[in-house]
């Protein structure tokens, strides 16, 4: 989305029962789009005979105002991705934190840690397919999965795991017993 910022008068665009203030943003395409809103209405108060007492006795009839913050809630999400290109904010994030195991034999331990995000109301995504480390690490990239775990023998003999930030690309090796601790910290901290 660009910076920009213009007023114009849009006569004939829509606002059939009264004046409206309108916000549009130009996405990176050049496509413009109504977000916020705020109309006044001259036209239901008439229809429904709402009517109110002013301070003198007497019946005067309101001017309603419809006020919408972001438009429609799914445009408001498409333009939210648009400008962050999908690296959502760890909060919004729909699974912000993916287990990768090295091999097949550390299937058992990443779902042990899968259980334990999930008992601590974590969203988590598991991998203990055949693929590569390398695979799954690229398609949670891709993903923008705020922080990977990776298991191999290593980790399960240590009864730890390899903790990688999508913010900052820092690697940590968290004993299993802190790791749900860690994350948790994390996710509430927003980082």
């Amino acid at each position: 989305m660009r910076g920009s910022f213009s007023a114009e008068y849009q006569a004939g665009e829509g606002a059939f029962y009264g004046p409206k203030i309108e916000l549009s943003l130009t996405d990176s395409m050049g496509r413009r789009w109504q977000c916020g809103t705020i109309q006044f209405d001259f036209n239901l108060p008439e229809r429904f005979d709402v009517q109110y007492t002013n301070e003198q006795g007497e019946f005067e009839r309101p001017v309603i105002m419809h006020q919408a913050m972001y438009g429609s809630i799914e445009r408001w999400l498409g333009i939210l991705l648009e400008v962050s290109q999908g690296n959502l904010p760890v909060w919004l994030h729909p699974v912000p934190v993916a287990i990768a195991s090295v091999n097949e034999s550390n299937s058992q331990f990443v779902r042990q840690l899968a259980a334990l995000c999930l008992a601590r109301d974590m969203r988590v995504l598991v991998d203990i397919s055949q693929n590569s480390v390398a695979r799954k690490m690229k398609r949670f990239h891709k993903q923008k999965v705020p922080y990977i775990l990776t298991v191999g023998d290593k980790e399960e003999a240590e009864k730890c795991v390899s903790v990688k930030c999508r913010k900052d690309g820092v690697m940590t090796h968290i004993p299993l017993s802190e790791l749900a601790d860690y994350l948790a910290d994390k996710l509430l901290r927003n980082q």
